[in-house]
């Protein structure tokens, strides 16, 4: 099975430059689900998702494209379980990159794409993902990631880290009626986070 991802990157790229048209060379990848991509300071791309293999299950992927698209690194990692990278961020130094397996978990790495540290959270939970990750605009260095618990309907949780992955301030919603609540953005508007959900918006302080 083979996965064209490439020209979702040349569509972002076309989108982001006056008067550009995506090109129509495409580059195929075997074994590659794309989850996630986002436009880079020095104008290169970032994606993360997974690589999968029917014996060794599935690896967080994490690969780095320059603005003409050629790939300029590429990053496995083997964690416990099948991973899917979900979300990624670029940060000073780095990146973020949060997924799901078992637990939702984070993993920072530095420029080239090497492992710096890597935490997991919501461990008793059946199953969880963390679906976005901003920084905080306090200028603190904290980050803030929203997501879902997964033990029966699903609850949206809002966690704050600190820049070592720590965590800080958290809280934890279920939907009306035992309905799923799951939270997929956080957006920082002044001093509060709006978090967008499938069942609408919220505001937190």
């Amino acid at each position: 099975m083979k996965h064209f991802f490439i020209p979702c990157l040349m569509a972002i790229m076309a989108a982001s430059c006056d008067n550009s048209t995506p090109s129509d060379e495409t580059t195929v990848y075997d074994n590659i689900v794309c989850n996630k991509v986002i436009l880079c300071s020095d104008d290169g791309y970032v994606l993360t998702g997974k690589s999968w293999d029917y014996t060794t299950g599935d690896d967080l992927l994490v690969m780095k494209f320059s603005k003409d698209l050629a790939m300029e690194w590429k990053q496995q990692f083997s964690l416990s379980g099948d991973q899917l990278g979900t979300t990624i961020l670029e940060t000073g130094d780095g990146y973020l990159v949060g997924g799901q397996n078992a637990n939702a978990w984070l993993m920072k790495v530095d420029q080239e794409g090497n492992a710096l540290w890597d935490s997991v959270y919501f461990i008793n939970a059946a199953v969880s993902a963390i679906n976005s990750i901003t920084a905080v605009s306090d200028g603190s260095g904290d980050y803030i990631m929203t997501g879902y618990l997964d033990a029966g309907p699903k609850d949206l949780f809002v966690q704050t880290i600190d820049q070592d992955g720590n965590r800080m301030a958290y809280r934890l919603l279920e939907g009306v009626g035992g309905t799923d609540l799951v939270g997929y953005s956080v957006i920082p508007v002044s001093d509060q986070f709006i978090v967008l959900t499938n069942q609408g918006y919220i505001f937190f302080n």
